[in-house]
């Protein structure tokens, strides 16, 4: 009996000094909050380096290198406007045995810290073409945000990838009103109503690209209804905050989940379905704010159960 103790303690304080050889933001992932600045990551991470321009208005990233298992690994923390909202580390060019290695040796050390993961394995469907890629997915809820990691390959390489990101889609929205913009809100607890959209400098650029989906069709849908090839619904999911009691809405931010259908009456009363795979269909010529293009990719994201196009 007393073996069997001492050797169970050996293995949890192997994987827990295995675990620490991780970056400082993962070990420390119930700690973030996704509202911090550089210099207050810097309190966690003392050494983390400086800001550069990234994808994306007004986008910032701060990269950086670490070894994991004799594997390097590229971290990416990612700044909007001075604020954290995501951090990944990836690993890539593997070969599949040690993408499988790498996979194998994760799971339990972040199951172990985080609690039990939700696996999903998405397999490519005939049309996908070339690369033939499978991608193998573990999640977990750390302080209220999703951490992932995801084993991605093909017949001749892998790759391995772990991350965690602000939460979009804490809420669905449905637009009611436009001239004075009114929502429908569906909270991520089920609870629902209908709410004026608050205006300020701080938000009036994700108000005005809303207006501009609504003007085009892209209106929101509030339920998931099982898949229906090809109508894949109008899902737009947003961060932001209500007051119930004013009635008001204080939205943050949004991603439109693609594909999306609209369906549009033609003048001899015939009906037609558009189905866009991105803001760029939506938006051909592109919009601009204040004299500025916007970066429509932004408030795009992708729909769990449709495999993603190149």
């Amino acid at each position: 009996m007393k073996t069997k103790i001492l050797v169970g303690t050996f293995f949890l304080s192997a994987a827990a000094s295995l675990f620490s050889q991780l970056p400082t933001i993962v070990t420390e992932a119930p700690r973030i909050q996704f509202t911090e600045t550089r210099a207050q990551l810097r309190e966690l991470i003392p050494n983390l380096g400086d800001l550069e321009p990234d994808v994306g208005e007004e986008a910032q990233v701060i990269r950086e290198k670490f070894q994991f298992r004799g594997h390097e690994f590229a971290m990416a923390y990612q700044f909007q406007r001075g604020q954290l909202y995501a951090w990944s580390g990836i690993a890539s060019d593997l070969s599949l045995e040690a993408a499988i290695k790498l996979t194998d040796t994760l799971v339990p050390l972040f199951s172990k810290q985080f609690g039990p993961e939700t696996q999903d394995i998405l397999l490519p469907s005939e049309g996908d073409g070339p690369p033939l890629q499978v991608t193998n997915s573990f999640s977990w809820k750390v302080n209220g945000f999703p951490v992932n990691l995801q084993m991605g390959f093909s017949p001749t390489k892998g790759r391995v990838i772990f991350s965690s990101q602000r939460l979009y889609g804490s809420e669905t929205l449905r637009i009611t009103s436009t001239s004075v913009l009114k929502v429908e809100v569906v909270s991520y607890h089920g609870s629902r109503g209908e709410y004026r959209v608050e205006e300020d400098p701080s938000n009036e650029k994700e108000v005005y690209v809303l207006r501009e989906l609504a003007r085009r069709g892209v209106l929101g849908t509030l339920s998931n209804d099982p898949l229906q090839p090809p109508d894949y619904g109008q899902q737009i999911s947003a961060s932001g905050g209500r007051n119930p009691e004013a009635k008001t809405y204080r939205l943050e931010g949004f991603r439109v989940d693609f594909p999306i259908t609209i369906f549009r009456t033609l003048p001899n009363e015939s009906k037609v379905a558009e189905t866009h795979f991105g803001m760029g269909s939506i938006f051909p010529e592109g919009l601009e704010f204040n004299g500025q293009k916007i970066d429509l990719k932004l408030y795009e994201d992708w729909r769990n159960d449709v495999p993603r196009r190149p």
